[in-house]
C-alpha cells in the first residue's frame, strides 16, 4: 500500500545523508516529491527519480536566505497547487563555530552561522508552509531536530550554538502544533542520535566512528539515514493522525543514557 499517493510533499535539505533517504521514502510510498538543496546534485537526482517512474521537482535553493525559501515555496505551489506534507531537514555545525570550546570562548561569529543554519532557515521554511497550509485547510510539518537539543553532548563536539539551535526547533514544533491544530494542520519533530551518512562516514576514521559508538550508543551501532525517513514517514502518514507537537527521538536509546 502507498500512503502517500497523489500527496505533494516538499523536502527541505534532500541531496544527500538523511535527506535523501527521506526523499526516497516518500517515492517509494507513491508521493509526488518536490525537494530543495543548495547543490547542483538534486538536477542529477531528479532525472533518476523520474525514470524510474516517480514524479519529482528539484529547486535549488538556499536555506539560510529567507528570499529564497519563500520563493521555493511558490514554485512548488506553482506547479502542483498545494503543499500536503513539508519535511525541514535542515542543519548542521558550521566551520566557523568550532567544537570542544568552552561555552566562553566560542564566538559570535560561530554563533550566528550555525543558527542560521539550524534555526533560522527552519523558521523561514515553516513561516511559508503554514501558511499555505492554512489557505488548504490541512496538511503537516515534520522537523528534523536532534538528540544534541535534548541533552549535552559537548563530549562529542556538538556547540551550543548547534544544540541551542535543535533544542528551538523542538520547541517551535510544539508551538505551531498547538497554534495551527484546530486548522487541520499538524506538525511534529524527529531528533535523529548518531546517523551514519556517507559524510560522516568518510570524513572520520573506523577507530574515531567506534569511539562515538562506544560513547554515545547503547545499542552498539549508528543509526541508518533510512530509520530516520522511515520516521518521518510515520509522523506524516494517517497511522499518526492524533500525534501532534511531539519529538521523536530516533537515536537507539542515546538521548536515554
Amino acid at each position: 500500500m502507498k500512503r502517500f499517493e497523489n500527496k505533494v510533499v516538499l523536502v527541505v535539505g534532500s541531496t544527500q545523508g538523511i535527506g535523501k533517504a527521506i526523499v526516497e521514502r516518500f517515492v517509494q510510498e507513491g508521493a509526488v516529491v518536490a525537494f530543495t538543496d543548495i547543490t547542483d546534485d538534486g538536477f542529477e537526482q531528479e532525472d533518476e527519480y523520474r525514470r524510474k517512474g516517480s514524479e519529482t521537482y528539484y529547486v535549488k535553493a538556499d536555506a539560510t536566505d529567507e528570499n529564497s525559501a519563500r520563493d521555493t515555496v511558490k514554485a512548488v505551489v506553482d506547479r502542483f497547487g498545494r503543499i500536503d506534507i513539508a519535511i525541514n531537514n535542515v542543519g548542521g555545525q558550521m566551520k566557523s563555530d568550532t567544537p570542544n570550546l568552552m561555552f566562553h570562548e566560542t564566538t559570535t561569529q560561530g554563533w550566528n552561522d550555525t543558527k542560521d543554519l539550524s534555526e533560522n532557515s527552519i523558521y523561514y521554511y515553516m513561516k511559508e508552509e503554514l501558511a499555505v497550509m492554512v489557505i488548504q485547510g490541512n496538511g503537516v510539518i515534520g522537523n528534523t531536530a536532534s538528540v544534541a537539543g535534548l541533552k549535552p553532548q559537548f563530549s562529542l563536539g556538538v556547540t551550543p550554538a548547534y544544540a541551542g539551535a535543535k533544542a528551538s526547533i523542538m520547541h517551535l514544533t510544539r508551538y505551531a502544533a498547538l497554534q495551527y491544530a484546530k486548522l487541520g494542520i499538524r506538525v511534529n519533530a524527529v531528533a535523529p542520535g548518531a546517523v551514519a551518512t556517507e559524510a560522516l562516514k568518510s570524513s572520520l576514521t573506523t577507530e574515531q566512528l567506534q569511539t562515538i559508538i562506544d560513547k554515545s550508543q547503547p545499542n552498539g551501532r549508528f543509526v541508518e539515514p533510512q530509520e530516520i525517513a522511515a520516521a518521518f514517514a510515520y509522523l506524516c502518514s494517517d497511522d499518526a493522525i492524533s500525534v501532534n507537537g511531539v519529538t521523536l527521538a530516533v537515536d537507539g536509546g542515546m538521548s536515554v543514557s
